[in-house]
This record gives C-alpha cells, structure tokens and sequence, in this order.
C-alpha cells in the first residue's frame, strides 16, 4: 500500500464522450468528495472528440487495445504511485489495455458499471423498441454483431464484440480488474447474469453533490429531464399526458432524436414546453418547482441518477417498473411504479397524482427528501467506496 489509510492517492479513468452523460457526472462528483476527504486524486480522462480525426481503424484498433493509453497509465502510476484506480468508461478509446497497466504496475483496479457494454454491444440491452438480452453470457456476441446493435452498424458491432471477446481470452474481466461496483442491485444482478463472479461485485448507487437543497415544488407541472433517444420514453410520457387530459402543465428539458420529432409534432400545443438543454443548475431549479418529475424509461436503467436529483429537492417520482428504477421508488411514499410503455398506466398515474390531497403530496415530498439524506448524499457514498477500497488492498496484501 503506498498511502495511509487517512490519505490516499487515486487514480480516476474516464473516457468522456461527446454529450456529457450521467457517469460523467457520477465520476466528477466522486472526485470532489475524494478531495474533500483529503486524498489526492490523479485524473486520467480522454474525450472521444478525437474519434472522427482518428478514424475507423485507427479507431477500432485503439478501442481493443490503445498503446498511448497504456503506457500513460504506466508512466502516471510511476510518478504519483496511486494506492487504487477507478475506472469509470474505457469505451472506446482509453481502452481495457489501462486493466492491464495497472496490473502491470501492480496497482489494483476496481471498474464501475454505468451500463451494460461487457456483455451487449449497443450497452444498454434494448433493440427494436424492447429489451433484448440475445448477447447475454455469449462468449462472443454475434447476434449485435449480426444485428448491427452499436450505431446501426455491423463493422461498428463487430469491434465492439470483439474488444469483448479478446479480453474475455485475455482473462481481463476476470482476472484484471479486481472488483466491480455496480450503481444498482439490478446492474448487480446483469454483472452476474453476464459471468462476473458475484463475490466480486459490490453496489454502490451514485450520489448527489453538492447538495442543493429541498425546492418549494409551487411550480405544479410534470417534469422531464435527460437524454431523448427512443428508449427513454418520452413518446409514452406525451401520450400518457395528452390521455389524462393534461392535469397540469408539461415541461421538457434535454435533447435528443425522439424530442426532436416530438417537438416538431407539439408546435403550439398549449400546456407542453420545451426547455432545451439546461445546466445542470439550471435542471435542478426546475426540479425543486416541479410537483412530480416523471421517467418513463423503456429500458432497464442501470441507475437513474434523475431520481437521486429529484429527491435532493424533495421532488416525489413517477418511474417505468424497468431496470433499477423500481428499487428507487417507495410506491405511494416517494412515487409511482409503473408499467413501462404502457401508455394507459402512465395516464392512469398522473390522474392518481394529481388527485392526491396537497396534504399527502407535501408528505411524499418530505419522504423524497428523506430518501437522498438516507441513501444518496457523499457521506454515504464516501463509506461504500472506502470499504471497497479496504477489501480489495487487504486481500492484495493477503496474496503477497
């Protein structure tokens, strides 16, 4: 161990993709809290803007393995000498070459799993408007290979499968990395599901930081906030909404090729707005106005950092029962479970939600917010990471 147990050194991985995305601000909140700790933390973060001047072989060789990448990692540990790495996103072009640097120089590695790329090329388990597992616990995924799931493209597929498959060979997934942290029980059980050795996964759901405190919800509209590609089910939220007659007003903030489509098809709708993309200061003031924020996900989230947000502002939920969504949810206490795409279900939730007394909705903000003291604050977080990071050096000590 080169550090104290008081102060130690990390050394955070993340390959950042062109949107910023929810483990992009896991992985920054993690980083404050560890300096606020007192630990020193090296940060190694590669965007994938440089894909386009790359690019495809290129590009598809440094996905399977990058040999820049690789020999940083292995210079930066020799002139920081960190305790641990934390490894957020190596997709794709930090590459899982960074595992075997690590090893290399004899730091362990923990990898935390924000989606489902080690065991679906498309990661996140959905295709053609439904769940699809067709690659779970293959050895080779050639069903997204053969399908096109990453990009809508075969070749595109076949690298990303191929990554895969050559570091199952290489004993990456197994062997290298030394613990996996899931953001969900739900992501813990699909990290099982896909081979992972259960002794070897640990949840630790993502947190809200700095803590921005409980909002007024006087505002009285339904709220979304996020990504609009077609599996986030913002198509059910409209309907649901225009179903229920429109109970309050319906505001959207976020970007995507499903809001792009629906706001084009809403033009001048009354009672729907749409914000555009907001800071994410600016998304959490709209969700502390908000009465209710709605996720009508139509595939298995591994996480939903939105909700954690929400209850930070004591703002209840309404959540699609997908993914790790309904293990947030305290049905009737902090929300509403329901049926994914049903967009009947949806409407039949809003109705219930806003008929609900100002009394009983003033009680299930009181609970959201009781939920992110409990569960979703640093400190909490802080306690789950740590215990990791014991567990893993002891046993790194028990082998030498």
């Amino acid at each position: 161990m080169r550090g104290s147990a008081a102060r130690m050194v990390f050394l955070e991985i993340q390959n950042r993709y062109q949107i910023r995305g929810g483990e992009d601000v896991a992985r920054d909140a993690e980083v404050g809290m560890l300096r606020d700790r007192g630990h020193r933390v090296v940060e190694h973060v590669e965007s994938s803007d440089a894909v386009a001047s790359l690019g495809l072989l290129r590009t598809s060789c440094r996905t399977i393995w990058s040999v820049s990448s690789y020999r940083r990692i292995r210079e930066l540990i020799r002139e920081e000498k960190p305790d641990v790495a934390i490894v957020h996103n190596f997709f794709p072009l930090v590459s899982p070459s960074v595992f075997h640097a690590c090893q290399r120089e004899k730091v362990p590695v923990i990898l935390v799993v924000h989606n489902y790329r080690l065991f679906c090329p498309a990661a996140i388990l959905f295709r053609a408007g439904q769940v699809c597992e067709r690659c779970m616990g293959r050895w080779f995924a050639w069903p997204g290979v053969l399908l096109g799931c990453y990009r809508s493209s075969r070749i595109a597929s076949l690298v990303v499968a191929t990554m895969v498959a050559v570091h199952r060979c290489l004993g990456t997934w197994r062997r290298v990395v030394m613990h996996y942290i899931a953001v969900s029980e739900f992501a813990r059980r699909k990290c099982i599901e896909g081979g992972i050795h259960e002794g070897k996964v640990t949840v630790r759901p993502n947190f809200v930081s700095p803590d921005p405190g409980e909002g007024m919800g006087t505002g009285g509209f339904i709220f979304f906030a996020g990504r609009m590609p077609p599996e986030k089910g913002l198509r059910i939220l409209v309907e649901a909404w225009r179903e229920a007659g429109r109970p309050a007003p319906l505001k959207i903030a976020g970007d995507g090729s499903e809001g792009t489509l629906l706001r084009q098809a809403t033009l001048g709708e009354t009672g729907i707005e749409w914000l555009g993309v907001l800071t994410p200061e600016q998304t959490r003031d709209w969700m502390g106005k908000a009465a209710v924020l709605a996720v009508p996900s139509l595939w298995g989230e591994t996480f939903g950092l939105v909700v954690a947000e929400a209850y930070a502002r004591g703002t209840p939920v309404l959540v699609s029962d997908m993914g790790a969504l309904p293990e947030l949810v305290e049905e009737g206490v902090t929300g509403f479970r329901v049926p994914a795409g049903d967009v009947g279900a949806w409407a039949s939730a809003l109705r219930r939600f806003f008929a609900l007394s100002g009394t009983v909705r003033a009680g299930m903000r009181r609970a959201a917010r009781r939920a992110f003291e409990e569960r979703y604050q640093m400190d909490r977080n802080y306690e789950l990471l740590m215990g990791v990071v014991h567990k893993i050096l002891d046993d790194e000590r028990g082998r030498v």
